[in-house]
């Protein structure tokens, strides 16, 4: 999956670059949570494989 220490750094490292409030993370993580779990990218991934 993810390697959080390396999330972890790229967060900090771009924060540093782009101010971002905490509000603002937690928005767009949300959404991206939101977009994967209404997406059919699992589907499609398993069609690929089988077909």
């Amino acid at each position: 999956m993810f390697d959080l220490e390396r999330v972890a750094a790229f967060v900090v490292g771009y924060r540093s670059m782009t101010p971002l409030e905490p509000a603002a993370l937690l928005d767009a993580s949300r959404r991206l949570w939101w977009k994967r779990m209404t997406d059919f990218w699992q589907l499609e991934i398993r069609c690929r494989e089988v077909g």
